[in-house]
C-alpha cells in the first residue's frame, strides 16, 4: 500500500491558521501535539472547533517542501503561528531513540494516578483494529528495543503489577485465539529465538516457586487434569480411527 503524506494546516474558529504540519493520514486526523503553544491554542477552544485541512503531496519530499513554503508565505503575511521552526525537517512516521531513564522518570510520575476514559479506551481499540504493522515499522521497534536492559527496579515494578492481576474472561479469550492463531513462520521465529537459551539458577528458582504456587490451587488443578483427560481422549480417538482406516 502506497503512503499518503501530506501537508495540513489547524485553524481556529474564526478561521485564522495557527499550525501547519506534514506527515501520514493517520497524523493529519489527530489535533494533539507536543507543542505547549498548539496545546493551550487548543485546550482554549476545544478539539472539535479546531479547523483541520489537508493537502495531499506526491511524496515525502513534495509534502516537506510545501510545508516550508507554506511556513514561510503564512509568516511574511503577518500570520502568527507556533510552529517553532521553518519546517522541512524530520521524517514522517520518524520513531524516536529510547528515551533516557530519567526522562522516562518523569512521564511515569506526570502520568501517574491518571486514568482513561472508557470512551477513550474505546477510541483506542477501535483504532488499533485492523491497523497493519509494515516489515519498516517493526524493524524499526525492533532496533530501538534491541540491546535494551531493564533496571532491577523496574522489573520489580513489572512483577509487582502481575502478581494477582485476573484477566476476565474475554481477555483470556482474546489472549487464546491469538496463541492458536499462530502462522508456522510466526511460530518458527519464536523457536529459533529461544534456542540455546539457558535460563540462569535464579530463573529456575522462580520458575519452580511460581509453578508450585500455582498447582496448589484447587482450580488450578482441576482444569490442568481436565486439559490432560482432554488430551488423552483426542489421542485415543486419533488412534482409533486410524485403526479403522488401516482395515480398507
Amino acid at each position: 500500500m502506497t503512503k499518503q503524506f501530506y501537508v495540513y494546516t489547524h485553524a481556529k474558529p474564526d478561521g485564522s491558521i495557527f499550525y501547519v504540519g506534514k506527515g501520514l493520514k493517520r497524523r493529519t486526523d489527530s489535533i494533539s501535539r507536543d507543542n505547549n503553544h498548539h496545546k493551550n491554542i487548543v485546550k482554549k477552544y476545544g478539539k472539535e472547533n479546531i479547523i483541520v485541512k489537508t493537502m495531499l503531496c506526491r511524496s515525502e519530499q513534495h509534502a516537506l517542501d510545501l510545508e516550508v513554503r507554506m511556513i514561510a508565505a503564512l509568516r511574511n503575511g503577518g500570520v502568527k503561528l507556533v510552529n517553532l521552526t521553518d519546517g522541512g525537517e524530520g521524517t514522517c512516521g520518524y520513531i524516536p531513540a529510547p528515551r533516557s531513564i530519567e526522562y522516562r522518570a518523569k512521564l511515569s510520575a506526570a502520568h501517574k494516578g491518571k486514568s482513561l476514559s472508557t470512551e477513550t479506551r474505546a477510541k483506542i481499540g477501535k483504532a488499533g483494529i485492523g491497523r497493519i504493522v509494515t516489515v519498516e515499522t517493526r524493524a524499526k521497534i525492533s532496533a530501538i528495543h534491541t540491546g535494551m536492559v531493564r533496571t532491577p527496579e523496574q522489573k520489580a515494578k513489572m512483577s509487582a503489577w502481575q502478581i494477582g492481576r485476573v484477566l476476565s474472561a474475554e481477555h483470556r479469550a482474546k489472549i487464546s485465539a491469538a496463541n492458536k492463531n499462530r502462522s508456522p513462520e510466526t511460530l518458527a521465529k519464536m523457536a529459533a529465538a529461544s534456542k540455546g537459551k539457558k535460563h540462569s539458577p535464579d530463573t529456575k528458582t522462580k520458575c519452580s516457586v511460581a509453578a508450585k504456587l500455582y498447582f496448589q490451587n484447587p482450580e488450578a488443578r482441576a482444569k490442568q487434569s481436565a486439559a490432560t483427560k482432554l488430551w488423552w481422549a483426542e489421542r485415543k480417538a486419533k488412534a482409533a480411527f486410524r485403526g479403522q482406516l488401516s482395515l480398507f
